[in-house]
């Protein structure tokens, strides 16, 4: 599926790179804006299907600018991607309505991934961006053996058949498990496992 995206960040490393990462591996078109005004400006020379953007982004206003910019380009989703942000800043850019928060720490497989997750109506916001501080953030190291091995069957996006038929066992069962990993690695669904399991299996 091609997408177009708006990418807006002030560093031009970061809109070189990710831009470059998303259009050649397929992701689709990228414009970007290094401020406020770029964006504004892109706007008005067509439709995109999500807008990305820094949290610090030039002219935005940080966290409180977030509810305005997803009141003026919706229905289009907006997610806010940041290398550096208070404990509080996911959940507050959600609750703004922003539907992902990515991490610049994340992979650029994950990147794609939670793009995707994003434009088809879904909200992004991993475990260790919206856990308290205080709390220990769980890892594939916490799972048992089988539940790594179902794990590793997410990531490859396989099927709850697909996974039974490789290890033996009843799709009740790994359904069971898939519902286990997910409490243990703190991910809503299925994908969000994935994503966050491909960060921890392949560290």
């Amino acid at each position: 599926m091609s997408i177009r995206i708006l990418l807006a960040d002030d560093h031009a490393l970061v809109r070189d790179t990710v831009g470059t990462y998303l259009s050649d591996y397929g992701q689709g078109q990228v414009v970007a804006a290094s401020d406020i005004e770029g964006v504004n400006s892109a706007l008005q020379g067509g439709e995109f299907d999500i807008l990305l953007t820094d949290l610090h982004l030039p002219g935005l206003g940080g966290t409180r600018g977030i509810r305005e910019l997803v009141r003026r380009v919706a229905p289009m989703p907006v997610a806010v991607m940041t290398g550096s942000a208070p404990p509080n800043a996911a959940r507050d850019v959600i609750d703004a309505g922003a539907r992902g928060f990515f991490p610049k720490t994340l992979t650029a497989r994950s990147l794609s991934a939670a793009i995707a997750h994003v434009v088809a109506g879904q909200i992004f916001m991993p475990y260790d961006a919206a856990a308290p501080t205080h709390h220990q953030m769980p890892d594939a190291n916490a799972l048992s053996t089988r539940e790594t091995e179902v794990l590793n069957g997410l990531c490859k996006g396989k099927s709850n058949r697909e996974i039974a038929t490789d290890l033996g066992l009843k799709e009740v069962t790994i359904k069971l498990y898939v519902r286990t990993v997910c409490q243990k690695l703190g991910a809503k669904n299925r994908t969000q496992a994935a994503l966050f399991g491909r960060d921890r299996l392949t560290a």
